[in-house]
């Protein structure tokens, strides 16, 4: 299923790829930034089944699936949806973890 609704994507080489190399957490980035809502669901909706990957990998720039949909330059409608459905799922902004680590670190110096 996962890889049929890759295929209908116009970036479903670097989302096959993604997905043949078991790099989930990759393949969910990938599909938030280019929008595609069907295999972000997926991803999702499978993740226990996919070795429960990370939500909240951030790419080499820093950037989480968050970042990405909220960078993204797709129409605002299907971005709402896709920010919905992943901060739902327990995704958050590479901001929030880094005053999370601050917050964890301030509490323990105390």
């Amino acid at each position: 299923m996962l890889s049929n609704a890759c295929k209908q994507s116009d970036k479903k080489e670097e989302l096959l790829d993604a997905i043949n190399k078991d790099l989930f957490a990759l393949a969910f980035r990938k599909a938030c930034a280019y929008g595609e809502e069907q295999v972000v669901n997926l991803l999702v909706e499978n993740r226990s089944l996919l070795g429960d990957f990370s939500l909240n990998e951030s790419s080499s720039n820093g950037f989480t699936a968050v970042d990405w949909v909220k960078k993204a330059a797709y129409e605002k409608t299907k971005q709402e949806r896709i920010l919905e459905r992943i901060i739902a799922a327990g995704a958050v902004s590479a901001e929030q973890i880094k005053e999370k680590i601050c917050d964890t670190s301030i509490t323990r110096n105390l």
